[in-house]
């Protein structure tokens, strides 16, 4: 039992549940950090134009590129 939560008993079953819960947690934070850091970069380096470019014409064959 928990002093502050005197419901709570921590067993097995609560050890995984709150293990497997702090993994996706982690998870997440993380991929929410890395897209922060990568966006930041390419904003950064003047990246605008080119990631604006790949997301308008993502399905131009290459063969009609011109820019790329």
């Amino acid at each position: 039992m928990l002093p502050w939560n005197y419901g709570f008993h921590l067993d097995t079953g609560h050890i995984v549940f709150l293990g497997a819960f702090y993994t996706v947690l982690v998870i997440v934070t993380t991929t929410l950090v890395n897209a922060a850091i990568r966006t930041r970069r390419d904003l950064q380096a003047k990246k605008l134009d080119r990631i604006r470019w790949h997301c308008d014409f993502h399905d131009l064959p290459a063969r009609d590129r011109v820019g790329a």
